[in-house]
């Protein structure tokens, strides 16, 4: 089953410029990640510090196996020193793309 993912991110004040730079320099393993279909970012367009990442994956299963990979390379933690606030993670079943 195909789902869409939303990742919420707050960081702390003015860092939202270096956490885009950052997801940028992932965004193609990401990309090239076994099960994902899709991926963008957006940032507010009143708030630079309020960041959401959108995806695409094949399947739950595929895109929790890419999450933990984040997890375990140490990535969610140095993202982390950059949050002011727990990401949230949104994962949605797609019931249609047009």
């Amino acid at each position: 089953m195909e789902i869409s993912t939303n990742i919420q991110l707050t960081t702390k004040p003015g860092l939202g410029g270096e956490v885009i730079e950052l997801l940028k320099s992932i965004l193609p393993d990401t990309r090239a990640y076994d099960g994902n279909l899709a991926q963008y970012i957006v940032s507010d367009v009143e708030d630079s510090d309020k960041i959401e990442g959108f995806g695409r994956w094949e399947s739950k299963e595929k895109f929790k196996a890419y999450f933990q990979w984040r997890i375990d390379t140490g990535f969610m933690e140095k993202l982390g020193e950059y949050l002011a606030a727990e990401p949230v993670v949104r994962v949605h079943k797609v019931e249609g793309v047009y």
